[in-house]
């Protein structure tokens, strides 16, 4: 039986793709640890 042969075509990414990712994933935390500790002092505040 024949080996069956896999032509895969392999592309660098460009780089600054994923830096964009990690600049929108960080902002996005940032965004989701201010409204966390806004709630947590909110709560704070009304006991």
């Amino acid at each position: 039986m024949a080996k069956p042969e896999f032509h895969q075509k392999t592309e660098v990414e460009d780089s600054s793709s994923l830096k964009g990712t990690l600049a929108s994933v960080g902002i996005l935390g940032l965004i989701i640890l201010i409204t966390w500790f806004s709630a947590f002092n909110l709560f704070l505040d009304r006991q």
